[in-house]
């Protein structure tokens, strides 16, 4: 397969019957652009799903609060590659910039995903094309060889087995970009609205996560203290400047301690993890 995979980019107007100004990168092409770096936090939009259900029921994997994790990854900026393909200026005045992996579904359409141009463009950004997670080829669950990084944005953007960019001015036709993954009013029907007059999730909200000790656990406290622990994550490079923990239903609040992870609060790729919080 590495042998004939090639990333292919295109722009793509409504108004043609396929698209124009087609190019490619090989594997080792991409390996040739400058290195990039970057520990990331990714994020399910659907984690703690489970306790959306005890609330009110919602569709998808019964997520509790794991379907979150933090890696290196490495690869080439975006915009290197898009340079190195040889757009040129105006192409980039598209509104949007699709995704679409290897992976299709049983009707044979492929996954797709897309994010606004300006996003894509925005350095500050960090968007990389990864062909390395902790320093080993990226692992085939994960989107070998390349997959898409978004830092800050749902996991479901974040396109595995990445196969083809498309720079257009309409969004991915991607069934989990047009009828999936937005949100309503708890009390739209799921089966019956209008996915049309709704955004489609890009930047994960701020949330925080009791991990330790887990819920509806039984707990001791031998010398008199509990140890609290869990995480809080923010997206769109948000950092975390504090949490509060109330042990009182909301009447009193405690901060609770944060490992520093060394990253600017207005550029911060990694969720705390970690924090915790020591009481009588």
């Amino acid at each position: 397969m590495l042998k004939t995979y090639q990333l292919e980019a295109s722009v793509f107007d409504k108004q043609d019957t396929k698209p124009k100004h087609v190019k490619s990168l090989t594997l080792s092409d991409i390996k040739r652009l400058p290195k990039f770096e970057m520990d990331a936090t990714m994020q399910c939009a659907g984690n703690r799903r489970k306790e959306m259900s005890q609330v009110k029921e919602v569709k998808g994997l019964s997520w509790n609060c794991g379907s979150i994790s933090t890696a290196k990854w490495t690869g080439a900026r975006l915009t290197d590659i898009l340079k190195a393909m040889g757009f040129k200026d105006e192409d980039f005045n598209k509104k949007y910039i699709q995704f679409e992996g290897l992976d299709v579904d049983p009707t044979g359409t492929p996954y797709g995903s897309s994010i606004a141009m300006e996003k894509a463009l925005d350095p500050n950004q960090c968007i990389m094309v990864a062909y390395e997670m902790n320093g080993e080829p990226v692992p085939a669950d994960h989107g070998f060889p390349l997959r898409l990084i978004i830092p800050g944005v749902v996991g479901a953007r974040n396109v595995k087995w990445l196969k083809k960019i498309v720079l257009s001015d309409e969004e991915s036709h991607s069934h989990w970009q047009r009828k999936d993954y937005k949100c309503f009013n708890p009390s739209v029907d799921f089966n019956t609205c209008d996915f049309d007059t709704a955004y489609a999730v890009q930047e994960t909200p701020v949330q925080s996560v009791i991990s330790e000790p887990s819920a509806s656990s039984s707990i001791s406290a031998d010398d008199g203290y509990v140890t609290v622990r869990g995480y809080a994550f923010s997206g769109g490079g948000r950092g975390i400047a504090r949490v509060d923990l109330s042990l009182d239903g909301g009447e009193t609040w405690l901060n609770a301690e944060l490992d520093n992870n060394g990253q600017s609060p207005y550029k911060s790729w990694r969720g705390h993890s970690g924090g915790h919080s020591t009481h009588p």
